[in-house]
């Protein structure tokens, strides 16, 4: 049986093996996890070991540069942790020598950035090898596919996806979820593992759903008879075929169907499973269907994170903004804010006109989070589309606390609409426009981000042209492709966000008599009427 991942005695030791076989830094370290500099030099000295939260952080810093690490490996016997990074027998003695240590800032300190989560991360789903055991007789083996990491990403695929806010795999409305406790006669090891699912989960990156998902079928291959466990692996398999090309998203839909089968026998009423089979909907009309499974898995659950984040996400994409900061606000109660969460509420604030208080929630989240990448971009489109695309251009300009892994190419373009909107000067606003229209040709990504700039810049039309075709096919042409070919992440027309057109940014759009045609094609209309509610631009 599995045991929990934790910081064992020797962690100090396999951490310094692990950074000089990967030719890592403490200072590049600390800047990817998030940390200050002097946390860093604390665990590497021995004097502190890193909470699990924090570990499972260092973990998919790690899995980045070795694709299979993964949190169990802290745990593993020795020599399988050397092999990990190609060193065996005396040549792993003989690197053990500590690195260079950086003076710390304090004696003292927390264990930063939200440290104090509980649980520790744990198994990667795909070995090395590419290929994964059945967790349990009657679920389908995922497939094998290109690479040894299917929806591995680099961080740039979760940077400016899903518009002003959102990043990566939680640009859906539907986010995974915090996890429920398992059944009492389930055994100490399951329950650490579902802990190190809800920390892997938190991270709102591919590596962390990956990860979550590695854990949950370990969950359900040791406690068969745990319904939840089920519903939330089908969440996970559901979100994974959001995300894939045409091709692997039908195999993943396939696992999804089998694991909410499971749930459903176990549970007839699983709330999860139902939200599961919700996800597997088209998200483009189907909105009506969509908040009646989460509002009644809500009262199943009452209370439940995952299914207040999710709704608040659903509300934004109707339009109905001042009720998803509320559900946004009690979900914040609920439980440890994950990054996901802490942006996520700041674009909900924003969006709801609380624009005070989303100020103030963006300096919680960079006080927590300071070197996370979506967190800082967040941070930058808040100051762009407030009046403050000075600051903005200043923050961009600070190079030096530029979240690490992240192309320089992706400051630039963003920093031209930030110059252009500064400058006002019709060579700046042509350069801009030039640029970000280009990109919405290659990725479904950059286009959400180019209506958003087009309008911020003064050319609605331009901004409609991209939405007709983002949204419909029809003129400008915009791939199923997210960003790039390598990321292969994808997001099909029938799952294109709708959240940015309530947003702020667009509110051009929404003034322009263009809007109304747009919102009836999408069947929004078709969702107010029905529900007898009104989204917030036109209730004002």
């Amino acid at each position: 049986m599995p045991k929990p991942a934790t910081a064992t005695d020797d962690f100090a030791e396999r951490l310094d093996l692990a950074l000089k076989a990967l030719n890592l830094s403490c200072t590049q370290l600390a800047a990817q996890v998030g940390v200050d500099k002097s946390l860093i030099s604390r665990w590497m000295s021995g004097r502190m070991r890193p909470t699990g939260y924090n570990l499972a952080r260092i973990s998919e810093v790690l899995a980045r540069a070795k694709p299979g690490f993964n949190t169990l490996y802290w745990t593993r016997p020795r020599p399988e942790f050397d092999a990990m990074f190609w060193i065996t027998g005396s040549e792993g003695a003989a690197r053990h020598e500590p690195l260079p240590r950086e003076t710390p800032a304090s004696a003292a300190g927390p264990d930063a950035a939200a440290g104090s989560a509980p649980g520790a991360w744990g198994s990667d789903p795909i070995p090395a090898d590419g290929t994964l055991k059945p967790a349990h007789p009657g679920l389908p083996l995922p497939v094998k596919v290109a690479g040894k990491r299917p929806l591995r990403l680099d961080r740039r695929s979760a940077m400016i996806g899903g518009g002003v806010m959102a990043a990566g795999f939680a640009a859906s409305w539907m986010i995974l979820p915090h996890l429920t406790a398992p059944p009492a006669s389930a055994s100490p090891e399951i329950k650490e593992l579902v802990q190190q699912a809800l920390v892997a989960v938190q991270q709102g990156t591919p590596e962390g759903i990956n990860q979550a998902t590695g854990l949950m079928r370990h969950v359900v291959d040791l406690h068969p008879d745990y319904a939840d466990g089920w519903g939330l692996l089908a969440i996970a398999y559901a979100r994974a075929a959001q995300a894939g090309s045409p091709e692997s998203s039908k195999t993943q839909r396939e696992r999804c169907m089998t694991a909410a089968s499971h749930a459903r026998a176990l549970d007839a009423r699983n709330a999860y499973a139902t939200v599961a089979a919700t996800m597997l909907l088209p998200n483009v009309g189907h909105w009506t269907e969509s908040e009646r499974a989460l509002r009644t898995a809500m009262t199943d659950h009452p209370g439940n994170q995952m299914l207040l984040t999710s709704l608040a996400n659903m509300l934004i994409s109707v339009g109905r903004c001042r009720a998803a900061a509320d559900a946004f606000d009690d979900a914040t109660a609920t439980g440890p804010p994950s990054p996901v969460l802490l942006y996520s509420r700041v674009r909900s604030l924003w969006s709801a006109g609380r624009l005070d208080e989303a100020d103030h929630a963006m300096d919680e989240a960079i006080a927590l989070y300071p070197g996370h990448f979506a967190i800082w971009f967040t941070r930058f489109y808040l100051l762009l589309y407030t009046g403050r695309a000075q600051e903005a251009l200043a923050m961009n300009a600070s190079e030096q606390d530029h979240p690490t892994g992240i192309p320089p190419s992706e400051f630039a373009s963003v920093g031209l609409v930030a110059r252009a909107m500064v400058s006002k000067k019709a060579s700046d606003v042509e350069k801009a426009i030039r640029v970000h229209l280009d990109a919405a040709r290659r990725g479904a990504g950059y286009a959400v981000n180019t209506m958003q700039f087009a309008c911020a810049l003064g050319q609605a039309d331009l901004a409609f042209e991209v939405a007709n075709g983002y949204f419909f096919g029809r003129g400008l042409y915009v791939p199923e492709l997210r960003y790039t070919a390598e990321q292969r992440v994808y997001t099909s027309r029938s799952n294109r966000a709708t959240q940015h057109l309530f947003y702020p940014s667009t509110a051009p759009m929404r003034s322009d008599p263009r809007f109304a045609a747009l919102v009836g094609e999408l069947r929004l209309q078709a969702y107010w009427s029905q529900l007898g509610e009104r989204p917030d631009y036109q209730a004002r």
